[in-house]
């Protein structure tokens, strides 16, 4: 899903996401010491599975860095906006069908400057996303 979203940002031209992960700002599990301005996607776990019904509930966490507190907190918006409502679709083509994806806040966070003294924002979601592995006989 991590690589799903980010594509999607992508897409969508909040960012840039390079799959090799040399180069951007979209990154997938880490954010890099450069550029300045960067958005991380992190898996954060999800709900305790049921092997009963055809969908998974999984969590992301959003990071987003920059120099400016404004302009992250913007950048940070516009991830909200774009995710939180989002149903009944495609991240893209050939990805998992969601059925909901929804902010468990209703903007971003600050969360405080890192080591370099960028301002990080946070913003979590829950999905809800098709499981293509679920027996559909036992239904």
């Amino acid at each position: 899903m991590l690589v799903q979203i980010a594509k999607y940002l992508d897409n969508k031209g909040v960012g840039i996401f390079d799959e090799v992960g040399t180069s951007g700002t979209i990154y997938i599990s880490f954010t890099p010491q450069t550029p300045d301005a960067v958005i991380g996607i992190f898996s954060t776990g999800g709900a305790i599975a049921d092997g009963k019904i055809p969908y998974d509930l999984p969590t992301v966490q959003i990071i987003v860095r920059d120099t400016n507190p404004a302009a992250g907190f913007e950048k940070g918006k516009e991830i909200y906006n774009l995710l939180h409502g989002f149903h009944h679709d495609y991240f893209i083509a050939g990805g998992n069908w969601v059925l909901n994806c929804r902010g468990i806040q209703s903007q971003p966070i600050h969360i405080g400057r890192d080591e370099n003294e960028r301002h990080e924002y946070s913003l979590n979601f829950e999905l809800e996303i098709e499981n293509n592995t679920i027996n559909r006989e036992v239904y």
